[in-house]
């Protein structure tokens, strides 16, 4: 009669038998100890061995345990069940989903991602021997390539599917340890810096909402919530408005004067309409009137807050293309297309004007906060505490800004544009601190520009000296070098990169490097502010130089580095005036196209298009780049450039980038903008 042990014995002479051949081509005795005796825990009970799968996961270099448990045990169990079930289809599966080496090395093809959900989706079924019974756990390893020369230190990226009993250590340790046995082959030991592990990350399968996650959605649906109660107050008063039409004229005499009333105090924002036969004109400056008389009204503030939420009223006014006398057309196109300094400066001297210089400059800084906070936040904490949950992927972060929860209020203050680049979790929000860091100071030179122009100039002529000589100056210094230029001909690209950071937060983002093209803006607006009753005063000649300079000014920005070496002080002009230079060429086009010699670029500016798509650029700025992450991150594979894939996918993003931002808009940016007025119109009165 067979029994059991003598099953198990005839398993393990027929495998010791198989690895025998090993041994006769393997000059590594370590290696060769471990095809020797299988390592699984009842194979090798009373064996001694060198080395096993469980040492290579739990010691460094064979020698003391570092990482060891008995998970790494299991760990090192599963990883031979792989071994010896490569018949089995879910073998076969984990094999099949790790990466593999592609195409392309040598033009940038170091991302073998493997197959993400078709490694979770694997089970491995437990055995009678009680081995087995794991899932699928995808991980991904970073290595650093060296094929020597110009394709030195190269970032390879190389997904495995390995058993959910593995841990990140293990197999890190695993990995090291295996390269240092390959090391040692003879046709290997001439070639022991080809391959060095940096890194193993596995990835989450499941993921569960933190606290800070949880207040974040139950804060924005009560935002939803108010904006689906005051869209339905809106249904409701139009549907009477419509029934009141429909009565006959005598009946709609009786109600009229407590409708009339009741309409006025629903609309949040400056409009024109029609209630119940009335005309009703609502002015930011005297008020809502109906016939001419300025009406009380009965309405509940419960119910005129709701109605600064409505979604209908509010994609009324987004969605509106009327336009007011003294609008400057031409710059809701370039709204859509850039922004400078410019608009704060010609609205402010405008108002200054009309208030004879009294300006509430408590409201000034309120209005501000006011207008660009609320909804900045709404991205600051989804970003931080819950984009991380909305997605899964081989390039997923799972533990997307965990690290950086606390850095919230430095956004709230609008000083992140100090945190070191590879602290800050919203990268794209440096603009917005220097941003507010203008507006905070732009008093100081606004007013007296108002009040005594040439000491206004006198204030900015060193200002815009000064931002030029610091930059250029540390450019110099710490030799920096411009974004993202000669990345394709770096031979170190950790070198590379850290220069290239380096210049991001000594220079990129700060605002005393920043600020020169905040004040070529306020100079524009100036100059506009004084020249706004003179129209086409240039001849073709001055028009055609000025055209000449302006192009020469942002195209040589855009175009001037191609297959250029950028030297020490090359760098420091380009990186001192290149935003300076490119601001040029952008506040002529507005100077042209608002003093009458614009010609078809004002009429394609001016078009009406624009005016909806301006008023979402600032909600479209804050949630496109989220968009594009969140693509890119969940994307399954390796993604290969080409120039119709960036334009493909750059229509796609914008045109879903303005359809979130109207959305976005409505629940957010708009109501509270309702709100002030609200507030301020109730103060006033």
């Amino acid at each position: 009669m067979v029994t059991a042990d003598d099953n198990q014995l005839k398993v393990f002479e027929k495998l010791s038998e198989l690895n025998e051949k090993w041994l006769l081509a393997n000059f590594v005795p370590e290696t060769a100890a471990l095809l020797r005796y299988p390592p699984y825990s009842y194979y090798t009970n009373g064996l001694s061995t060198n080395v096993t799968i469980s040492d290579l996961l739990t010691k460094s270099e064979y020698g003391s345990a570092t990482t060891s448990d008995e998970n790494n045990k299991r760990c090192s169990d599963d990883l031979v069940q792989i071994l010896y079930h490569l018949d089995s289809a879910w073998a076969l599966q984990m094999l099949d989903s790790d990466g593999k080496p592609d195409s392309g090395i040598m033009r940038g093809g170091l991302i073998w991602p493997g197959h993400f959900d078709e490694c979770n989706s694997v089970f491995a079924p437990e055995d009678d021997e009680g081995h087995g019974g794991f899932h699928g756990k995808y991980c991904v390893t970073t290595w650093t390539l060296n094929l020597g020369g110009k394709y030195s230190k190269l970032p390879l990226q190389v997904g495995i599917c390995v058993p959910d009993s593995c841990s990140e250590a293990g197999l890190k340790h695993a990995g090291k340890n295996v390269i240092r046995l390959l090391e040692r082959l003879p046709m290997l030991k001439n070639h022991t810096s080809v391959l060095t592990l940096k890194d193993v990350t596995c990835k989450l399968k499941e993921k569960h909402f933190d606290i800070g996650s949880t207040i974040y959605v139950v804060f924005v649906s009560c935002f939803v919530l108010l904006v689906l109660l005051g869209s339905a107050v809106t249904i409701k008063n139009n549907w009477r408005r419509r029934q009141f039409r429909s009565i006959s004229y005598s009946e709609q005499k009786n109600v009229q004067d407590s409708e009339v009333s009741e309409a006025a105090a629903i609309n949040c924002t400056p409009k024109t309409y029609e209630v119940y036969g009335a005309l009703l004109v609502q002015n930011p400056e005297v008020g809502v009137t109906s016939s001419g008389t300025q009406k009380n009204t009965d309405q509940s503030i419960a119910k005129r807050i709701l109605l600064c939420f409505s979604a209908v009223e509010n994609g009324e006014k987004i969605l509106s293309t009327n336009i007011s006398e003294g609008q400057l057309l031409s710059v809701h196109g370039i709204r859509f297309l850039s922004l400078t300094g410019f608009l704060l400066a010609y609205l402010f001297l405008k108002e200054a004007d009309r208030k004879n210089g009294k300006i509430s400059w408590l409201y000034f800084y309120v209005h501000r906060f006011w207008r660009l906070t609320p909804a900045y936040m709404v991205v600051v904490f989804f970003y931080i505490f819950v984009f991380k949950y909305m997605g899964s992927g081989p390039f997923w972060e799972d533990d997307h800004c965990d690290a950086y929860h606390g850095s919230w209020w430095k956004y709230l203050l609008y000083i992140n544009n100090f945190i070191p680049i590879h602290q800050m979790c919203i990268g794209w929000s440096w603009y917005l601190a220097n941003d507010m860091q203008f507006y905070f100071i732009s008093p100081l030179f606004l007013y007296p520009l108002w009040r005594w122009p040439r000491i206004g100039f006198g204030i900015l002529a060193p200002i815009l000296l000064g931002t030029w000589i610091t930059t250029g100056v540390l450019s110099y210094k710490y030799d920096l070098i411009p974004m993202f230029v000669g990345a394709v001909n770096a031979k170190d690209l950790d070198a590379y990169g850290k220069r290239m950071w380096d210049s991001f937060d000594l220079i990129y983002d700060k605002p005393y490097c920043r600020i020169a093209p905040y004040i070529i803006g306020v100079i524009l607006g100036f100059m506009l502010y004084k020249l706004s009753d003179k129209k086409n005063f240039m001849n073709w000649w001055q028009q055609a130089l000025g055209w000449a300079l302006a192009a020469f000014c942002s195209l040589s920005v855009v175009f001037g580095l191609y297959h250029v070496e950028m030297s020490r002080t090359t760098s420091l002009f380009y990186n001192a005036l290149c935003r300076s230079s490119f601001t040029i060429g952008l506040a002529w086009v507005i100077f042209v196209c608002e003093t009458g010699h614009g010609g078809f670029i004002t009429k394609f500016l001016s078009w009406k298009l624009f005016i909806p798509l301006s008023r979402l650029t600032y909600c479209a700025y804050l949630v496109h780049p989220i968009l594009i992450h969140a693509y890119y991150q969940a994307y399954p594979t390796a993604l290969y450039f080409t120039e119709l894939l960036m334009v493909t996918n750059f229509m796609g993003f914008l045109i879903m980038s303005y359809g979130i931002a109207f959305l976005f808009s409505l629940t957010f940016e708009s109501p509270l903008m309702n709100l002030e007025k609200l507030i301020v119109k109730r103060k006033s009165g």
